[in-house]
């Protein structure tokens, strides 16, 4: 699963300015507290691993809420 898989959709449901910001802050986070981005990207693939198992349940809730 790419990093990417994880963000859209949370970019997806935040509007555009949103968006931005919560772009920007990880960016200055992982910019100004350089030590930190290991764990970062272990908390990432933590997250990964759950919205991949976790994901295609969340889909179906959502699609069945729709119909």
């Amino acid at each position: 699963m790419r990093g990417s898989d994880l963000v859209e959709p949370v970019l997806g449901m935040l509007s555009r300015f949103w968006s931005k910001a919560v772009v920007f802050v990880v960016l200055a986070v992982m910019t100004i507290f350089d030590w930190w981005a290991p764990a970062i990207w272990f908390i990432h693939d933590v997250a990964a691993g759950f919205t991949e198992t976790w994901l295609p349940v969340f889909q179906s809730v959502v699609e069945r809420s729709l119909e």
